[in-house]
């Protein structure tokens, strides 16, 4: 079996990206209703870095999913869902590059190869009877 790293908080934010461009795609009331309880379930979620940008972008579309979701309709769910939509490409920008490592981090090192012991002369010590010898 071979094994790979999966960042699950970085397929938990690209899920949310997806149902997010779902959900501004076609408007329903359960799939804005279902990205309203995504988004509020990416507060344990942590952005990729402590870098500014990607901390703010993140809690950003988190915010904008909600405020998509709960837009009372019309030319402000349109703008909502705009916004909404530059944002999740940013997200998708964000994270699209960050692809998990094919080998596992803790990979097993094959074992060095084994050398066979040299043929050396026997030494006068190995003869001795006080040694087992």
């Amino acid at each position: 079996m071979t094994g790979r790293v999966v960042d699950m908080n970085r397929e938990r934010w690209l899920g949310l990206a997806n149902a997010a461009m779902a959900a501004v795609a076609d408007p329903t009331a359960m799939r804005r209703e279902r990205l309203k309880i995504a988004a509020g379930r990416m507060v344990s979620a942590t952005p990729p870095s402590t870098a500014p940008a990607a901390m703010s972008l993140c809690l950003s579309f988190r915010w904008g999913c909600v405020a998509f979701a709960t837009s009372p309709g019309g030319v402000d769910q349109q703008l909502a869902g705009d916004a909404l939509v530059k944002l999740g490409m940013m997200i998708r920008r964000l994270f699209g590059h960050v692809s998990p490592p094919s080998e596992p981090v803790s990979a097993v090192a094959p074992p060095p190869p084994v050398q066979a012991a040299p043929d050396l002369p026997e030494h006068p010590w190995m003869q001795r009877r006080d040694i087992g010898g």
